[in-house]
């Protein structure tokens, strides 16, 4: 009797750990895509941001952008999708194209996921020149 005691302690053991182990591996994936996601949600806003916005055409901030618009439309938000679309639409048809709608919903998103609060209007911009007169 005791030898099947002992049995039952060791299978509800190897379950208990088969389960711990599994939900372990799920958080940590789960863990691991969100930070993934995060990484490249902020170097698409620090491209909209830092190196595309007010800033004149050239042939590497148009590589940016194709870049930028790839990962969004990877691993954005159903609306971050949708905005990098017409994004790329509006580049397509010559059309004006402004970043302000992307970048306020990447900032948000991402502030969200970072467990701070949204913040309402657009980026402010400040923009220096090293030109010498």
């Amino acid at each position: 009797m005791e030898y099947i005691i002992n049995i039952i302690y060791i299978a509800i053991a190897v379950v208990g750990w088969v389960v711990a182990h599994y939900f372990t591996s799920r958080r940590d994936r789960n863990n691991k895509c969100r930070e993934l996601r995060i990484k490249y949600l902020i170097e698409a806003y620090e491209v909209l941001c830092c190196e595309i916005s007010n800033r004149p055409p050239s042939n590497e901030r148009a590589r940016l952008i194709e870049d930028m618009v790839a990962k969004v439309q990877l691993i954005g938000t159903d609306n971050q999708i949708k905005l990098a679309k017409r994004l790329c639409k509006d580049i397509c048809n010559k059309e004006e194209f402004p970043f302000d709608d992307l970048i306020n919903d990447l900032r948000n998103d991402l502030r969200n996921n970072l467990g701070l609060s949204e913040i309402e209007g657009n980026v402010a911009w400040v923009r220096m020149s090293n030109k010498s007169d």
